[in-house]
Parts: C-alpha cells; structure tokens; sequence
C-alpha cells in the first residue's frame, strides 16, 4: 500500500515546513510520496522546499487558483493507492496515516475516512466530523443554541457535538484539512469541483462519496493539530463572503436533494448580500460618517436659522404649511453643499480638515445664493440662507477640531479598524526605502497615520508586514480597510502608478507621492509633513472618478450624435458592402474586430468607430490604435479615435504621451485635441 499526501499550500512557509517533518516522522514514511501545490505564495516558501526538501514534487501556480482547482493539478501526479488531503498549518502524529490507510484498507464500502482534529490547544475541532447543513440546523448554529445545548441531537446536529468524540461515527461529512481515500473511489467520485474557490468543496465531495454508494467515517484513533486559519489569514479575501458563497453554490448545486432549499437560499442570498453591503460601509465608512455629520449641522442650522428669522423678525409661528414652504430652500441648500464638496473633495481627502470644511461652506453659499437669485420658487428667504451658512460653517468646523482634539490628546478612542480618525496606510514596494518609511509612519506620535504594511510585485525582502501583491491590491483594500496608499518615487514610473490608479480607481483611498529632493512631483496640493518624510497628494485627474465618468458620458453622448448625423452616410456605405474589417488591441491586453469603410476621405473611413466609442470600447480622445498583429502595447488609457500622438506626429514615445495626457486631463484638453484633429483633415 503507498499513499500520496496532496497539501495545497499558500504564504505558510513556517508551517509547512513543520508540517513535511512530521510526515517524515510517519511511521511508513517510505510508502509516502508528498506532492505541493503552492498557490503563487510570495513568502519563501519556494526556496524552502528547495533547500530543505528537494526531493518533494512541487508545483506553482502562477496565481492563486483556489482550493479545488490545486488539489485537481496535483491528482496529476498521483500513481499510489490511496490520496491524503492535508492542509499546510498541520502536524500528523507518527500513525496517523497508517490508521487511516489500514481502515480504507479493511472496510471497503467505506470511501472517505477522516481523523481526530484538535485546535493548538487539545480541544476538538469542530468541522472533523459534520452533518449535511439542513435550513434547521444552519439556523440553531447561526442562533448559537449549538453552543448552549451541545449534546442535544436536536441543536447541534450541524458540527454533531452530541457524539463522543472518542468513538467512531459515520457521518455525513469529515475535514477537508486531513481527508483520506483510495485511487479507485477518487476514480468513481471523480475530480472537485472547481466551483468552489475555497469552503465547502470537502462537504461536496464527501456528498457524492455517498451518493455513489460509499460510508464517509470518522475515525479518532487518528489524530492531527491543525492551526485553523493560516493561510486564509494571509489571502487578500474576504473569506466571510467566500464562506457564505460557497454555502450558497453548494445548495444550488445539491436543491434536488434539499427539500427547505427555497427557504434556505433567499436566507444564504440575504447574508451573502449583508455581508457585501458592510464591506462597502467600511470602504466609504469615513466618507459617509462625516457627509452625515454635515448634512444632520445644515439641517439643524436651517431649521434653528428658520425659527430666529421668522419668530422674532416676522412674529410668524413655524408651522406645517410654512414648513412645506422653506422645504426647497433646505433641499438647494443641501444640492448646494453636495456639489461643493464634490469640487473641494472634502470627503475623499482630509474630512477632519477644518480649513477645507469653512471653503467648502463658502462655495456652497455662493452656489446657493445664484441659483435662489435665478429660481423664484426656492428664494423664500436670503437671510434664513446666510445664516444656515454662518452657523453650519462654523459648527461643521468646530465638531472637527473637537473630536480631533479629544482623539489626539487620549480623551476619545477609536478602534484601530476604524478610517473615521484613522488613515490607514499602505506603501508600495519592499525596499529599504520603503521599510524606512514604514518606520517614520509608526514612530510619528501626533500623526493619525496607521501603517498597516507593504504591497509590491515581489516580497523581495520576505518582509513579515508584507500584504500582498499589486495584482491583489483591490482585495487587499477590501480586506484591510486601507484609505491611503503611499508610493516612494523610487519605487516606479509613471506607468507603474498610472496603473495602480487606474486599478483602484473605483475604491475611496488616498494616493500619496514621496519625492526626493528636487526630483519631479506629481499632482497638486500642500505637502504634509510626517516626520522628515513629505508626503504630496497625487492627482491624475483622468483617473479621478468624477473625470473618468464624466468622459465616459462625453464619449456617449458625442458619439451617438454624431451616429445619428452620420447615419445616411453609414448606411450608403453599408449598403454597398464597402467594409475593411481587421482585429486591434483595446485597454486590458484584449483584441476586438473593427471595420473601417472603403473610402478616401478619413473623416468617412473611421466613421464606424463611433459604434465602438458608444460601446465603451474605445474613446474619442485616448492612445494610438494599435492593430492586432503588432506587439500588445498594454494601454494605460483606452485607445482613441484621435490623440495627442495623432496631432503631434512622431516626436516621442507613445506611454510618454499617455502619461501627459493622463496628467494634463480636462474636458477643455478634450475638445482642443478634437479641433486640432478636425483641421488637419
């Protein structure tokens, strides 16, 4: 009898290496092949197995590719009797395989035997042996009664609390963390299901060893600790969600079999949905908190304004119709503050900042002030509007520096998750640059900055803060909660950056740029000072949010006017068939067929590009079109009909152009380029 034991390993180097020795420790260590899959781990876990086991058979993935999908590449290289499932952040005692390949060996109408689970700390892991989750049970769990009534057979049916966890049981379903089975009933279940990213693919897999016939056993003569949670502490996830979607897929999947399944998917639906809509809150946390804050200062200003105006200076009495009255008042002055915000970027930035807060009061006053001159119905009253503004400029600034006030000086605290007061931080890159700066950030005392750790392509240094890599960075925001992102300039160009925005362009986080001595700078605004660090914000403003959807609707707009003008046109030529159709490349390294008609005149010729600007695909004004058959020139911005390469020839290279661009963004810059254009045809 030889065994191979598959462990799918990611970011646990330490653990895995303590989890190989106490393989070697088996008692039939010479029937055991072990075979790694490592998930594009960025610890040192590659150079470990090289130096320390290199005689194990080891693959990597070049991203992470979930659970099923790894544990699938490694039945690849499977050629023994029996296949062993072990997690990474475990420790097998000296029998443990040998019980397990003995069972199999004796019972064969047994098809999947798992062992004894315990926690670091002797107790019993709950998920070694499990009953199919029913609408019942996942309530009395959810609920808690589990825990109060363990050894009822009614409540805690779902983990099975309720038998001796000394004794053998067959149950429905064992750990994926240590499960056990033949070649030949991997043959007749088949492969994982590769639906499943992570949790529940050992509850599916053990629900078809039944289906086919097969007992799944729970065998605690075999042991095993398990430090739960290693690796999926370390993944960029949310692993709630992933939980609670995979509970989902693995009802949808089974609903034939699973009577309450109507009931139980609008509840896993409900949970999945809740779990989505808290993650956005903590994303926007900060931003939300304060604009409410703010509107709650307006609208008791308004209404205080209200009452002092017309009880003392008209002897008028606040009542319901004269409340209907004032209400369009109220909604401009809010409009009104929205807008100014939107201008002043008070929530995206600073929100604590008190200077920014009394500009933008300003702003929205005189914006308020010119639409009740222009609009008859919402001028009730300019006194009421200047003292709404007076006051709610003063107590918006005030409420500000109080609670800053009180957070600094340890009257008031927040939890360290918490983006209200807390900027919680990332840097890019794992260079000693990078770690210095690290330092400086922790070692500020009177700075609200929260350093939370390092992003790079590469751990370089195997940094223990190290996060994750620049492909995982709209997760790992998620995750960690991350509201500011500083990049040293030593860490990259400008395309390197211009990416990263482009990236997280839809999350509300902070960029801040580090410049060295007289080197250039990007963007615009004051330098903050942390430590003998400067910190600059960085602003792109094509990949501003409120730009990039902005031109997304000029692109619309104009594209389908000009359709519609060109519509005679397009539809001779259509007629006669007059049509070149050749492949291009597009933003994101993809190709898209276009056609261009035959004609000599230009402006003719690329008229049916405006469907593909419509479409989203392209844009009026962007990079060169690039045809399929040369080399990808992976986009920064999407390719466009014209741009600045078009206007100013062949002088510099295209990404310095797109950089300039992307820099210099304005609608204004829009419509020169397009002029320009038009009158070199």
């Amino acid at each position: 009898m030889t065994l191979s034991v598959i462990i799918v390993s990611y970011n646990v180097s330490k653990h895995l290496k303590q989890c190989i020795s106490s393989i070697y420790k088996s008692d039939i260590k010479n029937k055991i092949k072990i075979i790694i899959i490592d998930n594009h781990s960025y610890d040192d876990t590659s150079k470990m197995i090289k130096s320390h086991f290199p005689d194990i058979k080891y693959i990597q993935n070049n991203k992470n590719l979930g659970f099923s999908k790894a544990v699938n590449k490694g039945f690849k290289y499977v050629e023994t009797d029996y296949i062993c499932l072990l997690n990474p952040d475990t420790i097998v005692s000296d029998d443990t395989f040998r019980i397990l390949m003995n069972y199999l060996e004796c019972n064969t109408h047994v098809g999947i035997v798992g062992p004894k689970i315990l926690n670091a700390n002797g107790s019993l892991q709950l998920s070694s042996k499990r009953s199919f989750p029913s609408l019942l049970s996942s309530v009395f769990k959810m609920l808690g009664l589990s825990k109060i009534f363990p050894n009822s057979k009614i409540y805690s049916k779902y983990n099975l609390t309720y038998l001796d966890e000394n004794e053998m049981h067959q149950v429905d379903s064992v750990s994926g963390a240590c499960m056990m089975f033949s070649t030949n009933v991997k043959k007749k279940i088949g492969l994982f299901d590769e639906i499943f990213f992570m949790y529940s693919e050992d509850l599916d897999y053990c629900y078809r060893c039944k289906k086919n016939g097969y007992d799944v056993i729970y065998n605690p003569n075999a042991r095993i600790m398990h430090f739960k949670g290693e690796s999926s502490r370390l993944a960029p996830y949310d692993m709630v969600n992933i939980f609670y979607s995979s509970m989902h897929l693995f009802f949808k999947k089974h609903k034939k079999d699973f009577i309450a399944w109507k009931l139980a998917s609008p509840l896993v639906y409900i949970l999945i949905n809740c779990r989505k809509i808290i993650s956005y809150f903590m994303i926007f946390s900060k931003m939300l908190t304060t604009f409410f804050l703010d509107v709650l200062t307006i609208m008791v200003t308004f209404f205080m304004s209200s009452f002092i105006w017309l009880s003392f200076y008209h002897l008028k009495i606040l009542e319901l119709n004269l409340f209907i009255n004032i209400m369009p008042l109220f909604i401009n002055i809010i409009c009104s503050w929205i807008v100014s915000s939107l201008i002043m970027k008070l929530y995206k930035n600073d929100c604590f900042s008190y200077g920014r807060s009394i500009t933008t009061t300003f702003i929205a006053f005189i914006i308020s002030a010119a639409s009740t001159y222009l609009i008859g119905t919402i001028a009730f009253s300019r006194a009421i509007l200047m003292m709404t503004f007076l006051f709610s400029g003063i107590i918006s600034s005030l409420w500000r520096i109080l609670i800053y006030y009180l957070f600094i000086n340890g009257k008031i605290k927040f939890n360290s998750n918490s983006s209200l007061i807390f900027r919680r931080a990332l840097i890019l890159g794992t260079s000693p640059e990078s770690i210095r700066i690290g330092r400086e950030l922790e070692s500020c005392s009177d700075s609200n900055y929260l350093f939370i750790g390092f992003v790079d392509y590469l751990n370089k240094y195997n940094s223990n803060r190290f996060l994750g890599r620049v492909s995982e960075i709209k997760h790992i925001i998620k995750k960690h909660n991350i509201n500011e992102i500083i990049i040293p300039e030593s860490w990259g160009d400008i395309n390197r950056i211009i990416t990263i925005i482009d990236e997280i362009n839809k999350s509300n986080v902070n960029l801040k740029f580090i410049s060295k001595g007289s080197k250039f700078l990007i963007g615009r605004g004051e330098i903050e000072k942390i430590s003998d660090i400067s910190l600059l914000p960085l602003g792109l403003p094509l990949f501003e949010k409120y730009n990039y959807y902005f031109k997304r609707f000029f692109d619309f707009i104009f594209s389908f006017l000009l359709i519609i003008l060109s519509l005679p046109i397009q539809v001779y030529f259509s007629f006669l068939n007059k049509k070149k159709y050749y492949k291009i490349w597009i933003k994101g390294s993809k190709k898209i067929e276009i056609f261009n008609y035959n004609s000599n005149i230009n402006i003719i010729k690329y008229l049916p590009l405006l469907i593909y600007v419509m479409k989203g695909q392209l844009s009026l004004v962007g990079s060169e079109i690039v045809e399929a058959d040369k080399i990808d020139p992976k986009y920064l911005i999407k390719p466009g009909l014209t741009g600045l390469k078009k206007i100013e020839g062949e002088k510099h290279l295209i990404k310095k152009f797109d950089e300039y661009y992307a820099l210099n963004y304005s609608l204004f810059f829009d419509l020169e380029i397009m002029i320009k254009t038009v009158l070199r045809f």
